[in-house]
């Protein structure tokens, strides 16, 4: 698995996300080579759960400070991706089996995480509420020879005033290295459900 934070990442990809948030200043991407061909990649990611995410309950718990989140009869057994749209963000763009955008906007900061799913695609391009943020997460897949895919992740967050940033930048100083988990645990889980017989 590789990261990076530069713009086009050193491999001349060009993200989705440069349609959706171009100039946000904060930005991270990840990805992985998995073997299996893109319908199973796209079926895998589309069906992993917070069962297959160990470290990420164990994290999202931390941050909940609620030990309930590590039982196994805790709803874990629905699809990742579907709780994110369920609670608070949108899908802006599938193209399957090639892209998903999800985008939310709110402050992110505050325990209870305050977000709130945007309408559509020109209902987050025009949020502008002081104090909050855009967020957008995409998961990329293209080929990588014969029955491989490359899986990638990003995600974006843009302030809508300096107010949001200098709050942004504080709270991202304390999770971004859980956060850097949390991204790679999916790509992982996605890529053993993927793999597996």
């Amino acid at each position: 698995m590789w990261s990076s934070r530069h713009p086009r990442y050193g491999r001349g990809v060009a993200a989705v996300l440069d349609d959706v948030l171009p100039d946000a200043p904060h930005r991270t991407r990840y990805a992985t080579t998995i073997a299996a061909d893109a319908e199973a990649t796209w079926r895998a990611l589309r069906t992993v759960t917070a069962r297959d995410l160990a470290l990420t309950r164990v994290l999202v718990a931390v941050r909940r400070m609620s030990p309930s989140t590590l039982r196994p009869d805790d709803g874990t057994d629905q699809p990742l991706l579907e709780t994110f749209v369920e609670r608070d963000f949108t899908a802006l763009r599938e193209d399957e089996p090639r892209t998903l955008v999800l985008a939310t906007t709110g402050q992110p900061w505050r325990l209870r995480g305050q977000l709130s799913a945007p309408a559509g695609a020109a209902d987050f391009a025009s949020y502008d509420e002081p104090g909050h943020v855009r967020i957008a997460m995409s998961f990329e897949l293209s080929a990588a020879g014969v029955g491989r895919t490359r899986l990638s992740t990003e995600t974006r967050v843009s302030p809508t005033d300096e107010r949001a940033a200098r709050t942004f930048r504080r709270y991202w100083t304390v999770v971004r290295p859980g956060s850097d988990v949390i991204r790679l645990d999916v790509l992982r889980a996605v890529r053993r459900r993927a793999e597996s017989p």
